[in-house]
């Protein structure tokens, strides 16, 4: 009987591409602690910690609110009528319509002679002061209304004395509807501030007076800004309509 061939034993090494070499524990897990073998848990997900967007968007608005609230009251303080401003003023943030006696009658002052005008300038800002200038020869009342205008519109000839109209402005026109004298000024009394409320009461009353302390027959005063009816002068004095004189403003 032939002789078998020898069968390979079992404890004999498995051929590389064996199936049963691929259940062989991989290398790097030989030797490793139980603990590390185990399977990793689960990952906590916790919530992304978001930066305070809404306290930052609240700001934000309550900032651009104050902003616009304050830009609306700078508009509303400049562009006047100012309420607040009309109960400390008083007519003069109105205008005054009312007519009354002349300023000299008002305060118990002769008024000025036929060849001599009397014109109201300031030393303080706060109270107007008559400067006397006199006539060569006795003027009608248009020419008399004309000359004291641009004797005032011109400056004072002292050095004590400051005109309240703004530099540079003219006279236009000036003359007699019955009881009530317009006065045609250049724009230039609008454009070229003086200063605060005081000094815009000053100016208009400066005209207003010294039409009304050389023509005892006029009544009131409307004032015109190249031919038309300006509604504020600066900020709070209302030329759309006519002005009496007001002697309490005066100091002789």
């Amino acid at each position: 009987m032939p002789p078998q061939a020898d069968r390979p034993s079992s404890a004999s090494p498995l051929r590389p591409g064996s199936p049963l070499r691929d259940l062989e524990p991989p290398q790097e897990a030989v030797g490793l602690p139980e603990r590390a073998r185990e399977p990793a848990p689960p990952a906590q997900h916790t919530a992304p910690q978001t930066p305070p967007t809404r306290l930052f968007v609240a700001f934000f608005f309550l900032g651009v609110l104050i902003f616009l609230s304050a830009m609306a009251g700078i508009v509303f303080w400049f562009q006047g009528p100012n309420p607040f401003l009309k109960k400390r003023l008083g007519p003069y943030a109105q205008g005054s319509a009312a007519a009354g006696d002349g300023v000299q009658q008002a305060a118990g002052v002769a008024p000025p002679g036929e060849r001599e005008v009397r014109v109201f300038f300031t030393t303080d800002g706060l109270r107007l002061h008559p400067q006397t200038i006199s006539l060569s020869t006795p003027l009608s009342d248009p020419d008399r209304l004309r000359f004291a205008l641009e004797e005032l519109l011109r400056g004072p000839t002292s050095d004590l004395f400051r005109s309240p109209a703004p530099n540079g402005t003219e006279l236009r026109g000036a003359y007699l509807v019955d009881d009530m004298a317009v006065v045609d000024v250049t724009g230039v009394i609008r454009s070229r501030r003086m200063g605060g409320p005081m000094a815009e009461i000053l100016c208009v009353y400066a005209i207003v007076n010294t039409v009304m302390e050389n023509i005892p027959s006029v009544r009131t005063v409307r004032i015109l800004v190249d031919g038309q009816t300006a509604p504020i002068l600066w900020d709070q004095v209302d030329l759309s309509a006519p002005f009496a004189a007001d002697a309490s403003l005066v100091e002789y």
